[in-house]
């Protein structure tokens, strides 16, 4: 058993398309006047982390060595969103569902977008918010099942 074609393509798609929605992003943002230091940096960030997932995608797409554990690192760290007094982090490439939970008031809720995202802030004003983008979670964990499966596959000797 391989991975299916349609995944490989699929994984490899989004992140380019999201390369190119969100290297604009941030070449508009920078084109908007001056900026600190600090946005500098997190312009320069975000802009890396979407190359690296046009090059992902490409290697997944073309089957290149190493594509899996490059795009299994690649959708693990778009899983996470974040947000609280110290530290807010939520990143995505090509598309994002995400789930939250919130307190202050307690509540929960969701968003999507299709695109590209990238919040980095440090010391906010704001309340305790934990969740997952669920379309790199459902990528992550069917990444590992059929890696698991191609594992148990070869070493039975099929």
């Amino acid at each position: 058993m391989t991975f299916p074609a349609y995944f490989r393509n699929a994984i490899g798609v989004f992140p380019i398309l999201g390369c190119v929605s969100g290297v604009m992003g941030s070449v508009l943002t920078a084109s908007k006047g001056s900026i600190g230091l600090l946005t500098g940096g997190t312009l320069v960030l975000a802009s890396f982390l979407y190359l690296f997932g046009a090059y992902c995608g490409i290697a997944a797409i073309k089957r290149r060595f190493g594509w899996f554990r490059l795009n299994f690192l690649f959708w693990l760290i778009q899983v996470p969103v974040l947000a609280s007094q110290l530290v807010s982090y939520r990143f995505a490439s090509g598309w994002l569902f995400s789930i939250w939970v919130k307190t202050s008031p307690i509540g929960a809720g969701s968003d999507f977008w299709l695109g590209s995202t990238f919040t980095l802030k440090f010391f906010n004003a704001g309340n305790l918010v934990l969740g997952m983008n669920l379309v790199a979670f459902t990528i992550v964990i069917y990444m590992l099942q059929v890696a698991r499966k191609l594992n148990t596959t070869t070493t039975q000797g099929g």
